[in-house]
């Protein structure tokens, strides 16, 4: 088969028709002040371990000396603060227990063999001592 070609000329779109009536000029906008905002840039400050970590025999033999109580009486109370903070972390609640601040969670991830929760401590600065 042979080619055809279409002798048809190509007619230029349209443009659209300007309506004969005139509309009110579009009120003028005013634009907000520009107002500078300043960044608040926190450095990060690296985390050096000094000490070993805390464990349970050693946070009950510290609330025996602060509180003078017996490690009969001690180690239970003991036991179950760290189960409820436990089931409230678990649970995905915030906590807030001043002096030891204000724990917010910000992602849980489930495992196979574990839940890790990542959270975000915030502590009040310790005061100046003269």
């Amino acid at each position: 088969m042979a080619k055809t070609t279409s002798t048809r000329k190509k007619t230029p779109a349209r443009k659209p028709r300007s309506s004969t009536a005139k509309s009110a000029p579009a009120p003028a906008v005013e634009e907000p002040p520009v107002t500078q905002v300043r960044a608040n840039v926190v450095a990060a400050r690296p985390v050096t371990v000094t000490q070993p970590s805390l464990r349970k025999p050693d946070l009950i033999d510290a609330v025996i000396a602060r509180t003078d109580a017996k490690k009969s009486v001690a180690k239970p109370i003991v036991e179950a603060v760290l189960a409820v903070l436990g089931e409230t972390v678990a649970a995905e609640r915030e906590l807030n227990m001043p002096p030891f601040g204000k724990l917010k969670i910000q992602r849980v991830k489930d495992t196979s063999d574990a839940r890790i929760t990542v959270a975000k401590l915030r502590q009040p600065k310790p005061e100046p001592s003269d």
